[in-house]
């Protein structure tokens, strides 16, 4: 998806309408946490295999949806190893600073 959406003039043209602006930083945070995923979600299997060729034996806890992707080496009574990706993104159209 193009990022044209989220154009400065299309931001200004909602800086006056909370919830419309709202919206559109949801948007964009969406997208962009939407086009990171994958390859995040590459470098993690990466991770995981190396460490399970060290001994470990970490499993996708669930299904990986983007900004959550967790994986355990689950024992009786225990977890021995979690390991755990959490992404945040952030993104802000003029927002009113306090002098």
């Amino acid at each position: 998806m193009s990022l044209r959406p989220y154009s400065k003039s299309n931001f200004e043209a909602r800086a006056d309408s909370p919830a419309e602006l709202g919206m559109l930083e949801e948007a964009l945070r969406n997208e962009v946490l939407r086009r990171l995923h994958p390859m995040i979600l590459n470098e993690i299997e990466k991770i995981v295999s190396e460490l399970n060729s060290l001994g470990h034996d970490l499993r996708l806890r669930q299904t990986a949806v983007p900004g959550d992707i967790h994986y355990r080496d689950w024992r009786p009574q225990s977890c021995d190893l979690m390991l755990g990706c959490d992404t945040i993104i952030s993104a802000t159209f003029r927002k009113a600073i306090e002098p």
